[in-house]
């Protein structure tokens, strides 16, 4: 007999019937809201960056509470983007990246004065870890690969209010790390995966003494840890489902941005497999978890590809032998728990 899970679930949004990084003309990602530290409102423009630079920038602004936003940029959808700027009326636009027409055209675009260009090559730019982080006692250093212990990653540093440092394995990324990791006087280290080979490498101490590392081994050790702090500021309400590998499948490319949303929503973050057709049993599994049993709000963040329906068999005769069905569609006599909601 199937387990039941006595309780309904709210879906607010479904997410993914576009190329939300470029198509939907004014979605921003960020706080937009005062952070207590007297920054002034930011637009971060973001231009020609990797899924892994769209995961950092936007977990780094999350986590760090600026009072600015991030926009991905798309000549497609300038006109919305203007209106989005125009409306929000930021202080600085800081374009983050790469952008080849120069920001001349940037600032004839947006019709506002744009700043220099932040060049985004090795992972984050010492600039931009300044001026999002002017202080920060701990950190969360994660590899750019594999996909789902990022995207955790990044949630975690989100509910740390933390600094994402990626790990690529470039020359020259070690000693900008351990400049950064000194000048924040860093005490603890959330190292993820094979981060942790790095510290001795790192030497993080500086004058003072050792920072306590918390080794990470995997993806759901991440996970684990990062509803742990979730519940520690009160119950989990929120899920949000992604597909880790839609980008890599060539489907639409909606993961990059789970962390941010997750973040946002003070969400859990679950993640299904390659074929994305396992969703509605990992939101079952979940639900019956200690950590995420109060969860009442569902986000799935993908189209029907990186999520697809249920096929289950047609129990009508004479009619299509298969019939699709949303995730969480009860089987037999099991009450049904999705809500649609807007």
């Amino acid at each position: 007999m199937a387990h039941r899970v006595p309780r309904r679930l709210h879906l607010p949004l479904l997410i993914g019937f576009g190329v939300l990084a470029t198509s939907l003309p004014n979605w921003s990602l960020g706080t937009g809201q005062p952070n207590g530290r007297g920054l002034d409102r930011v637009v971060y423009l973001a231009g020609g960056l990797s899924d892994e630079g769209i995961i950092s920038l936007t977990a780094n602004v999350a986590a760090s509470g600026n009072s600015g936003v991030v926009l991905i940029d798309s000549t497609k959808w300038t006109e919305q983007q203007k209106q989005f700027v125009q409306k929000f009326q930021p202080e600085r636009i800081v374009p983050v990246g790469t952008f080849p027409d120069g920001i001349a055209v940037l600032e004839q675009r947006f019709a506002v004065k744009v700043s220099p260009v932040v060049p985004w090559t090795r992972g984050p730019p010492l600039a931009l870890w300044k001026d999002l982080f002017p202080r920060a006692e701990r950190v969360v250093l994660c590899p750019s690969e594999p996909r789902p212990q990022l995207l955790q990653a990044a949630c975690l540093a989100g509910v740390l209010k933390s600094p994402l440092c990626l790990t690529t394995g470039q020359p020259g990324e070690n000693v900008l790390l351990h400049q950064q990791l000194i000048e924040w006087n860093i005490r603890e280290i959330y190292a993820v995966g094979d981060a942790a080979k790095l510290i001795p490498k790192l030497d993080p101490r500086g004058d003072g003494p050792r920072p306590k590392l918390i080794h990470l081994r995997d993806a759901e050790m991440v996970a684990s840890v990062h509803r742990r702090f979730l519940r520690q500021q009160g119950p989990i309400e929120s899920l949000v489902v992604a597909n880790p590998t839609d980008g890599q499948r060539g489907l639409t490319n909606l993961s990059p941005l789970a962390p941010w949303i997750a973040i946002q929503r003070r969400a859990a973050l679950l993640l299904t497999s390659d074929k994305g057709d396992d969703a509605g049993e990992i939101i079952q599994q979940a639900l019956r978890t200690r950590d995420l049993r109060h969860a009442e709000s569902l986000i799935l963040l993908g189209d029907l590809t990186a999520l697809p329906m249920e096929r289950r068999t047609n129990p009508v005769a004479g009619k299509d032998a298969y019939i699709e069905m949303e995730p969480l569609t009860p089987s037999g006599n099991d009450s049904f728990m999705g809500q649609r909601g807007c």
